[in-house]
């Protein structure tokens, strides 16, 4: 708005001096003239320099509110995934888990983590000026992809728990008893995870909603 007003100061000013050069015009004239297109010149070239700046403060802004998922899927992948194998490993005897069952949730465990950096992946690119309006549109079909990606995620997880549990009921190393209480205990598990994960979903939709609205205004800015 502001490098606006000023191409429209000198507009004005070199449309005056067009007409004013049809006249016969003093050498002081003149001289006031050009200092002063010179004057607005150079406030121009300052509020073009200080909205390219801006802009790369909100695109730098974007970007960083954008990495906290970056960071939480890299973090799943790197240091929670090794523990819940190696945990899973130990625990896999006590249950009278065989290796398939313990095969079966180590892969679907791990093909989640990977569909989650494939689905939250963001490009340097996209941060650039000109690919705001495809990053725009990038970040909510990434949202309808989560959501999806979730309820297909659970739908799933509900068909391994029951596989993994009637392997380790025909095992018949624990009695009933033990089946009912590691039953409520993994059923507890499933009900706390199933709420984190439920609320981190939706601090990356909301994180996302946030991007787009700073993108719509940035775009409705510089079309002004």
């Amino acid at each position: 708005m502001g490098h606006k007003k000023a191409n429209n100061i000198m507009e004005k000013y070199n449309s005056k001096e067009n007409v004013q050069q049809s006249a016969p015009m003093s050498e002081t004239a003149s001289m006031d003239l050009k200092q002063m297109r010179e004057q607005l010149a150079i406030l121009k070239q300052k509020l073009d320099k200080q909205t390219i700046v801006t802009d790369r403060l909100i695109h730098q802004a974007m970007k960083h509110k954008m990495s906290w998922i970056t960071k939480y899927c890299w973090a799943v992948a790197l240091i929670l995934y090794p523990c819940i194998c190696v945990v899973w490993w130990e625990a896999k005897d006590v249950f009278g888990m065989s290796l398939c069952s313990y095969l079966l949730l180590m892969v679907f465990t791990g093909c989640c983590i990977v569909a989650d950096l494939f689905v939250n992946r963001m490009r340097q690119e996209d941060w650039a000026n000109e690919n705001l309006i495809r990053t725009s549109e990038k970040l909510a079909r990434m949202k309808h992809v989560r959501k999806m990606q979730s309820i297909i995620q659970m739908s799933l997880l509900v068909i391994v728990i029951l596989a993994i549990a009637y392997d380790i009921y025909t095992a018949g190393v624990m009695s009933a008893e033990e089946m009912t209480i590691v039953g409520i205990s993994s059923l507890t598990g499933l009900i706390v995870g199933g709420t984190i994960g439920l609320k981190v979903l939706a601090r990356m939709q909301r994180t996302n909603d946030e991007i787009i609205k700073q993108i719509g205004e940035l775009t409705d800015n510089q079309a002004q």
